[in-house]
């Protein structure tokens, strides 16, 4: 499964899906932006910047929807470009690839040259992890009324519904396990490098899909997007019943 489930149909299309990949990756990103390098300003398809508290990395791309393959002049230019700015790293996302040539003008630099599959499957694992991190911060007012939330926070509210209204918290309660459950923020960590694990989360999706009711879905920005609204509902449901919202 890929993140998104077309490939970018213009330049313009191709240059957003880069910035908004790296966007959800964590990166402050700026499309056509100028840098000044140590000879001259220059123009870049895509500047992404993420900072810590002891460091800064930054990732510059080049966007070509061209009809051929990019030539090595092009890659000897932008790698220039990169060693005069001081990036981190160098990205040329081609839709056509590149010419004979082109992957030697690379050797031993910190430029890389990919196609749209190959820049997607790059920072695949990254998305989806802060995609995961993202999601069950969203919902997680719904997590608190499926999960233990009454017996912390609304157990008064829980106790003033009458046997209907009861009835349909525990109904309720039911239809949104599953969805609770697979937007939760679920350690998907390797057990020998602790870092996330992207075939863990793959060999799971399938299930979560199925018991969503979401087998449609062909991309993992499709799956995140009708999980989210999924659980939306869900806690407008809850939130009805009770005739407020409650939140901790």
């Amino acid at each position: 499964m890929t993140i998104y489930e077309n490939e970018p149909k213009t330049w313009k299309d191709l240059q957003n899906k880069v910035a908004e990949i790296l966007t959800v990756c964590g990166y402050l990103c700026e499309t056509e932006k100028d840098i000044i390098t140590v000879r001259e300003k220059v123009n870049v398809d895509v500047y992404a910047e993420i900072s810590n508290q002891v460091s800064r990395s930054v990732i510059i791309c080049e966007c070509k929807f061209w009809k051929k393959k990019v030539p090595k002049h092009v890659v000897h230019s932008f790698r220039t470009v990169i060693n005069d700015y001081g990036a981190n790293y160098g990205l040329i996302i081609s839709k056509m690839g590149f010419q004979s040539g082109a992957f030697n003008a690379i050797k031993n630099t910190n430029v890389q040259l990919v196609n749209w599959p190959e820049f997607e499957n790059t920072f695949r694992a990254e998305w989806i992890r802060k995609k995961l991190i993202a999601i069950s911060k969203t919902t997680k007012p719904l997590y608190d009324y499926v999960g233990v939330g009454f017996m912390v926070f609304f157990k008064e509210q829980l106790s003033k519904l009458s046997q209907d209204e009861l009835e349909k918290y525990h109904y309720l309660t039911e239809k949104y396990f599953n969805p609770v459950f697979a937007s939760a923020n679920i350690d998907y960590k390797n057990e020998e490098t602790k870092e996330f694990d992207i075939e863990m989360f793959d060999n799971f999706l399938p299930h979560y899909m199925r018991e969503l009711n979401i087998n449609f879905c062909t991309s993992y920005e499709n799956y995140f997007l009708h999980l989210e609204k999924i659980c939306t509902e869900g806690l407008v449901e809850f939130d009805k019943l009770f005739k407020e919202e409650l939140r901790r």
